[in-house]
């Protein structure tokens, strides 16, 4: 309720709360809905704010850590490579906003088996993810050490939706 009555305001401040309001849902083990909200936010900055505004990445963030939890790395991707773009040109390599993507993306190549380009991922971060005493980096940090094995054979890349997000 509290996400639609934040979409019907348009403000383009609100799309980032109900990103925010996602990831709390996600954390406290609501993915319902979480990825309810993740979608109104991001339906919601697509609307109301400029086409290519790093703004729109915390919802698309979001709505991508719902998809991981959900085991669907397929959908996760391209929410986090547009959230990628989007933040990294507007934001430094070592921001939390563009490390967050890059912990998450790692996770996504981890499930869908595609161990280089997770590994190049996690040497990119790992440094950056050291080098601070930001509290959210040691939390990135402990999300890149918890990152799921290699999906088995037959699994087409996807983990139980009791897993755990990025």
């Amino acid at each position: 309720a509290a996400a639609a009555k934040l979409a019907a305001t348009r403000n383009p401040v609100h799309a980032g709360v109900l990103a925010a309001l996602a990831e709390a849902e996600l954390d406290s083990g609501d993915a319902a809905a979480a990825r309810e909200t993740a979608r109104t936010g991001v339906a919601m900055a697509r609307e109301v704010l400029p086409a290519g505004h790093p703004d729109l990445g915390a919802p698309l963030y979001a709505l991508a850590r719902v998809a991981i939890t959900r085991g669907d790395a397929a959908s996760a991707e391209p929410l986090l490579r547009e959230a990628l773009a989007l933040r990294g040109a507007a934001q430094a390599a070592a921001d939390p906003r563009v490390l967050e993507v890059k912990v998450a993306l790692a996770r996504v190549f981890t499930m869908q088996g595609r161990k280089n380009e997770s590994h190049a991922m996690r040497l990119e971060v790992e440094p950056w993810l050291r080098a601070s005493g930001n509290p959210y980096l040691a939390l990135l940090r402990a999300r890149l050490t918890a990152a799921p094995a290699a999906p088995k054979a037959g699994t087409g890349g996807h983990r139980p939706a009791a897993s755990a997000d990025a």
